[in-house]
């Protein structure tokens, strides 16, 4: 399957919220027994990590971005057609 220039734009966003999820630039996060034992601080317990929400959003933002390009893509080619 061939992927044209507007999917391979479009993709841009999925392939950079999966980067991000896959490879956090924050360490695991504490639990509460963890903070309790002292053997994390609360400030290294408070640094974000990913959820499954990320990659859902940039899917999100990777298929409003293809629907807008292939809409776009449309009103030009009627638009020659008409003139």
């Amino acid at each position: 399957m061939r992927i044209d220039p507007i999917g391979r734009w479009s993709l841009v966003p999925f392939g950079l919220s999966l980067v991000l999820w896959i490879l956090p630039s924050s360490p695991p996060t504490a639990t509460d027994a963890q903070l309790e034992g002292g053997s994390v601080t609360v400030e290294e317990a408070r640094r974000w990590r990913p959820g499954f929400e990320l990659p859902l959003v940039g899917l999100t933002s990777s298929l409003l971005i293809l629907s807008v390009l292939r809409a776009q893509q449309r009103l030009e080619s009627q638009a020659r057609q008409t003139f």
